[in-house]
């Protein structure tokens, strides 16, 4: 699963997220992130599961993504997903689609979670 930010004439988080099948997240923060680098840690296994139910509870691979005109200075947001031979791209930008609010809010929460982690070691 690959999540990420893009840039905006401000000062937005500029980062990608990658979790894998095997639990391991990268964090990779490049601007306005408090970790600048990156951060690679296990996510823990409730956090994983609860990614997975959000995920199917979200219907994301079963839909099919909706396309918005960029406005201007809005950061980009990317969610790409794939689980077993399904996969999908969604690109979205100051409007999260409603099917997928609650995993977006999961991946934001869990992106300030990841960089105060990597603080404390």
């Amino acid at each position: 699963m690959n999540y990420s930010k893009s840039a905006c004439k401000g000062r937005c988080p500029v980062y990608t997220l990658k979790i894998d099948e095997n639990q391991m997240i990268v964090f990779n923060g490049k601007e306005y992130t408090s970790v600048v680098g990156l951060i690679q840690m296990r996510l823990p296994d409730d956090a994983y599961q609860e990614l997975q139910q959000l995920i199917t509870e979200s219907k994301f691979l079963e839909t099919d993504a909706v396309g918005f005109n960029r406005p201007f200075d809005i950061p980009m947001t990317t969610l790409e997903i794939a689980k077993g031979k399904s996969s999908k791209k969604q690109i979205f930008y100051n409007q999260t689609p409603q099917d997928i609010e609650n995993l977006v809010k999961f991946l934001d929460k869990l992106v300030i979670e990841v960089q105060s982690e990597s603080k404390k070691k």
